[in-house]
């Protein structure tokens, strides 16, 4: 069985950490720009689908429920071209560390503690009614919705242990992924 990982800068920082799979991330995507990516690889399709998405329509301070709206869309699309679909959770932010860099005026603290709960919630909740498979990074990521220092060196993306606990999460969860 063959992958596609597809999504945001978390994916795309991460190139290439499984054997089977093909890495279409792009850095700063959110929710719109995800169907054309995956229309310009169409002729190399594969059986499975693992997107994490959301990060950045929170952080451009997209409405919760206008995310999931572009989610469902994007879920329904997706089901005519992959047999299995894999819809990460949103990743919170580590606030501590996210300051630290970006002083208080950067846009990913639109990504709430209550939003980053409503998107993983609705997400889930798509994944349940569409017959897609919800892979929680949440409990093993971070501690009251915020991700654990240890896995972040700029309070957003993973670092290499971050990764780590991600891979080993994938390879829990999806059937086939080497």
């Amino acid at each position: 069985m063959a992958y596609i990982f597809m999504g945001d800068s978390f994916f795309a920082l991460w190139g290439l950490p499984f054997n089977n799979m093909t890495n279409i991330a792009v850095n700063a995507s959110n929710l719109t720009h995800q169907r054309a990516y995956i229309e310009k690889v169409y002729p190399i399709i594969h059986e499975s689908l693992i997107m994490n998405v959301g990060t950045n329509d929170l952080g451009m301070n997209f409405s919760v429920s206008l995310s999931i709206s572009r989610y469902s869309d994007l879920i329904d699309y997706l089901k005519t071209v992959f047999s299995d679909i894999y819809c990460v959770s949103v990743i919170p932010i580590n606030k501590v560390k996210y300051k630290a860099l970006k002083g208080e005026t950067g846009h990913y603290l639109y990504n709430t503690q209550q939003r980053t709960q409503e998107i993983n919630n609705g997400i889930s909740n798509l994944c349940s009614e569409k017959v897609c498979t919800f892979i929680d990074t949440i409990s093993s990521m971070s501690v009251d919705y915020d991700m654990k220092s240890a896995y972040t060196d700029d309070g957003i993306h993973p670092n290499s242990m971050g990764y780590g606990v991600m891979k080993s999460i994938f390879l829990e969860k999806c059937i086939g992924l080497s």
